[in-house]
């Protein structure tokens, strides 16, 4: 789910192009591979990467206007080519954060595990599911039918219940108040206007109204501005 939200908002910031694709694929993978490397030196507990994902989601998000117009801003020094692809996979690695933690998660779960060959595939399978399942909510159910920051609210919040479910009594005494700050990140992050995606490359002024029409496949954003 939140795979798919990270590459509606990216598609609206760099623009729809094949190389802005591969840029935002590419920011994926590497967050994984920075996720692993994390999970080796610090050996985080599974419940602890789930807390860390939520928790990054929120302050990423939350802050997402303020990311946009630096994103812009940036843009607008005159790098050339040469110099926009290196502003756009850091911004991207940045927007995908989260999935840092979320690469980290299934180190941490195989830590303990006895039969790492037998449990290592079945672990994919079950994340790979999860992944598969996760687009097809994303396309047909929640991007045609919620808000956008909805998204990455509910996706947050299944971490965060994951956490809870693995770790039992202890994620409450111990992670309590990071749990908390996370809920309040999420609820920034949930406040936020679609509109600010949506409408991101068509100047308009506060007064105008944004519509924004989406199916499974796309969206469409019509402004109206007052008279």
């Amino acid at each position: 789910m939140f795979q798919g939200f990270y590459l509606k908002t990216c598609y609206h910031l760099f623009l729809p192009n094949r190389e802005n694709f591969a840029v935002c694929t590419g920011a994926t993978l590497l967050a994984i591979a920075l996720g692993a490397l994390w999970e080796g030196r610090r050996r985080p507990p599974f419940a602890d990467c789930l807390l860390r994902a939520a928790v990054s989601l929120g302050l990423v998000y939350s802050a997402f206007p303020a990311l946009a117009g630096l994103f812009h801003q940036s843009a607008l020094l005159g790098l050339g080519p040469a110099g926009t692809l290196p502003l756009k996979l850091a911004f991207a690695v940045l927007l995908d954060t989260p999935m840092i933690f979320l690469g980290a998660a299934l180190p941490a779960l195989l830590r303990h595990e006895g039969s790492i060959a037998r449990d290592s595939g079945r672990l994919l399978f079950v994340s790979g599911l999860a992944n598969a399942l996760g687009f097809l909510a994303f396309v047909f159910l929640l991007h045609p039918g919620l808000s956008l920051f909805t998204v990455p609210a509910a996706a947050a919040l299944l971490w965060l219940i994951a956490a809870l479910w693995h770790a039992g009594p202890d994620f409450i005494l111990r992670r309590a108040a990071t749990g908390a700050l996370a809920g309040l990140l999420l609820v920034l992050a949930f406040r936020q206007d679609e509109s600010l995606v949506y409408a991101m490359h068509m100047p308009c002024s506060r007064e105008a109204k944004i519509t924004t029409y989406k199916s499974a496949s796309d969206d469409a954003t019509y402004i109206a501005e007052g008279r």
